[in-house]
């Protein structure tokens, strides 16, 4: 083996063992109903996925035929994995668990080491090994493609759902979750582009090791780093996963005055009691404050005002940001501190609902009032 082909081979076994170690670890350390246990076996499968292109490098590939049956490819899984993680950091997290999505990798699974009756001689054939194994892997990035789909689905749903009932989506929108899902089916798309064109297996270029290196820190960072979005509703089914689309707003004729009641209610307590201050404030809350059903104030918020949960009390929030920006006795404090004044926990979530809801920036509508709309 020639020193660049050692190099290369040492670079792998780094890529692998990082994602098995943190994995295991994750596995050895997390509750089984707790969201990082799922990560961690997700994360240890797919680092398993680098192994076969290490025993080829190796040459024990070639020696051992019948290492090609373990169970170190399971592309079968790693979706599925994913979509059960997500499951139980989002709000949704007491939705019924989509355990199916596991039946084809359980399956393959249990059909692998059916190769041990295989016949000696077919085993050996080259043939008969690369076409089972492009069946499978062709198969297996189709089914991650469906779940993955599902999961961007999923996903998107429960950003409406945190809109809806939060005041404050920082660290709650799994914005990231959905990057990492799109991100891994372009990964997958470019897998089977390099496998159809006969070019090799992706794992044997180095571009896609330094890609699983950086993929597994990027995972490991953010999932160990996201909890679980607390559902604030007692009954899981009043306030459930609801996949209605975005265009259909809810249809005003359906109580109008109940609902105008209701908003001049809510108007009223936010102009006395400003509870958008409490950057975790949310509909739950209020609705009690009101002795109002948290699913019938979010209808009649949308409705009236045609916003969600989230929008309609960062708009109050910017209105006071603004009462305090052209205040000469407010002219010592920070941006950040009148973000964090009027109910903002950060400071880019100051300024991105700012720039929403005026269109200019704080520090600009500062220097000219009159500009913002």
């Amino acid at each position: 083996m020639s020193s660049e082909a050692l190099i290369f081979v040492i670079v792998q076994l780094l890529a692998a063992a990082q994602g098995i170690l943190v994995g295991a670890y994750l596995i050895l350390v997390s509750k089984r109903n707790k969201p990082t246990f799922p990560l961690g076996i997700f994360l240890f499968l797919f680092s398993l996925e680098i192994v076969p292109s290490i025993l080829k490098n190796l040459n024990v590939w070639q020696e051992l035929p019948l290492l090609h049956w373990l169970p170190l490819r399971n592309i079968w899984l790693l979706s599925p994995l994913f979509f059960l993680y997500t499951q139980r950091v989002s709000i949704f997290k007491r939705s019924n668990r989509v355990y199916w999505m596991f039946l084809p990798g359980l399956l393959v699974l249990v059909l692998k080491p059916l190769a041990l009756f295989v016949p000696e001689q077919w085993l050996g054939l080259d043939n008969f090994n690369r076409d089972v194994s492009q069946i499978s892997f062709i198969l297996g990035h189709g089914y991650c493609f469906f779940i993955g789909f599902l999961n961007i689905r999923y996903i998107d749903a429960h950003i409406a759902e945190v809109n809806e009932v939060f005041s404050s989506v920082y660290r709650k929108e799994l914005k990231w979750a959905r990057t990492f899902v799109v991100f891994g089916l372009l990964l997958c798309a470019l897998s089977l582009g390099i496998l159809l064109s006969g070019t090799g297996y992706q794992w044997t270029h180095l571009p896609f090791v330094v890609i699983l290196l950086l993929t597994v820190y990027w995972l490991s960072f953010y999932g160990t780093k996201q909890y679980s979005v607390q559902r604030v509703l007692t009954n899981p089914t009043e306030y459930g996963l609801v996949l209605r689309p975005r265009s259909k707003a809810l249809k005003p004729q359906k109580e109008p005055k109940e609902m105008g009641v209701m908003m001049v209610k809510l108007q009223d307590y936010f102009h006395a009691e400003k509870p958008y201050t409490d950057p975790e404030l949310n509909i739950v809350e209020v609705a009690v404050a009101l002795g109002e059903h948290p699913k019938k104030l979010s209808k009649a918020i949308n409705v009236f005002t045609g916003k969600n949960f989230n929008r309609f009390v960062n708009t109050y929030r910017v209105n006071k940001a603004k009462e305090l920006l052209v205040d000469p006795s407010k002219a010592n404090i920070t941006m950040e501190g009148v973000g964090s004044e009027v109910g903002f926990q950060s400071k880019s979530a100051f300024y991105s609902a700012f720039k929403s809801v005026t269109g200019t920036t704080p520090l600009a509508f500062q220097k000219r009032p009159e500009t913002a709309t």
